[in-house]
């Protein structure tokens, strides 16, 4: 689908919302995450009709989540994960595709009658259980995560910084 709006524009515009709601969000890991996570996928996602062009995608956009949430792995956690890209590939379909509606039917449930919502959450930990262990080991695993030297916060900063700048800037350039 064509955007009509550019994707610049549209973080900007979230970021102006979010950061005056709570300015303390700066701070948080998890605000970055999931800020240059959403820039990423924003940028990459295109898909054409197609199996191919679906399967090209979400490739294009694992790597970019990857690459593009390395410095901000690396500053929050000292680390960045080997085996994520991997790992998400395989898990972000199944998760999104069976768990979330899952979970979704379960919380409606829930709000209806939480005695009948019971056996529904049992049955979601208990498919969920067995994936614990297997994630735990390959967390184990010697090449499992590296961990780079101490990078400093402006080559962090940059790569949210910089594709911003342009937006906040005035005139037709932004």
């Amino acid at each position: 689908l064509p955007r009509s709006v550019p994707v610049g524009r549209v973080l900007a515009f979230a970021s102006i919302v979010l950061i005056p709601a709570d300015p303390l969000a700066l701070s948080s890991a998890g605000f970055w995450l999931s800020f240059v996570a959403t820039a990423a996928l924003l940028t990459v996602i295109d898909a054409g009709p197609g199996v191919t062009a679906r399967l090209r995608t979400f490739l294009r956009a694992q790597a970019a989540v990857s690459v593009l949430l390395a410095p901000v792995l690396a500053l929050v956690f000292g680390r960045l994960s080997l085996i994520a890209p991997p790992v998400n590939a395989l898990a972000i379909p199944l998760f999104c595709g069976l768990l979330l509606p899952a979970v979704l039917a379960a919380t409606g449930l829930t709000l209806l009658s939480p005695d009948a919502a019971a056996p529904v959450w049992r049955a979601l930990a208990a498919a969920l259980d067995p994936l614990w262990p297997w994630l735990l080991e390959l967390s184990r695993w010697p090449h499992a995560s590296w961990s780079p030297a101490a990078p400093s916060l402006a080559l962090c900063a940059a790569p949210g910084i910089v594709p911003l700048a342009p937006c906040l800037l005035p005139g037709p350039g932004g």
